[in-house]
Order: C-alpha cells, then structure tokens, then sequence
C-alpha cells in the first residue's frame, strides 16, 4: 500500500455530506476499474511491483466506465477488495482546501484521481495529487460514467 497526499480545492463553504459521500463512491468505482487493469508481479524480495503506466489506467477506467451499465456499477460500488486492495483514508484535515491521505494501490489511485480533474506531481518523498473542488470532481466522473 501506498500513501498518496490528495488536496481537494474548496471555496470554503460548508460541504453537503451526500456530495461528499458521492465523490468517494464514484472515485471508489474508478479505483475498482483501474485495479482490474493493474498488472502485478512479484520481484525477488517479495514485494509486488505495478508493470502498467497512469496513464494506460486513466485510458481504461474512461473506456470501461462509458460503457458500463447502471446494473455493473451498482455491483461495483458493493464490490469487496482484500485488505491489500482497499481504498482507505488515513487521514483527514479541512482548512481550506481540503487535505486527505489515502492509502491504497497508488498507481490504481493516482489514475482514478486524474479521471476526476486531478493533477499530479512527484515531490521527494510523496506523490501529491490536486483535484478540482468535490462539484466540479463529480462531474468529470459523472460524465465518464456517462450519468446525468
């Protein structure tokens, strides 16, 4: 599992938790889709290494999330991912903007939050990524999954 340092734009104002909540299922839903894709090998270590680029991810979440029905993504947003797998959040602040620590498959998560208007940058030590605020995020995944 990887941390990625996630900021969430805002303009300060309260968030609905329903917009709230949506943003993470739908987010959640990309992750699913991308680990799919996600190659794995094992190296002489024992650790797990990802043989696939963001951007492959990014191009396959997009590609299967239009043509998935609303009965597919139902079932995906019940979906249970191993321990390993899991999308979780290690923490949380709210200043303004929002600053979230998730961990997970980075790679599968760092494409999930670029179909959401993210953009990322490596620094030393961590990957950061900025996404647009929760309204403007939902709606880029909304339209890959083709809802209204």
């Amino acid at each position: 599992m990887e941390e990625v340092e996630v900021t969430i734009n805002s303009d300060g104002r309260p968030v609905p938790i329903n917009q709230f909540s949506e943003y993470f299922q739908l987010l959640r839903v990309c992750y699913i889709l991308a680990l799919e894709e996600v190659r794995f090998e094992m190296e002489d270590d024992g650790d797990i290494a990802v043989n696939t680029s963001v951007e492959h991810l990014s191009g396959a979440i997009l590609h299967h999330a239009s043509s998935l029905s609303a009965a597919g993504f139902n079932r995906l947003t019940k979906q249970m991912l191993s321990t390993q797998e899991e999308l979780y959040i290690q923490d949380i602040m709210r200043r303004n903007p929002f600053e979230i620590v998730f961990l997970g498959i980075g790679v599968a998560l760092t494409a999930a939050l670029i179909v959401s208007g993210g953009k990322f940058e490596f620094g030393l030590t961590k990957l950061k990524i900025e996404i647009p605020p929760l309204g403007e995020g939902i709606a880029k995944l909304k339209k890959a999954f083709k809802q209204k």
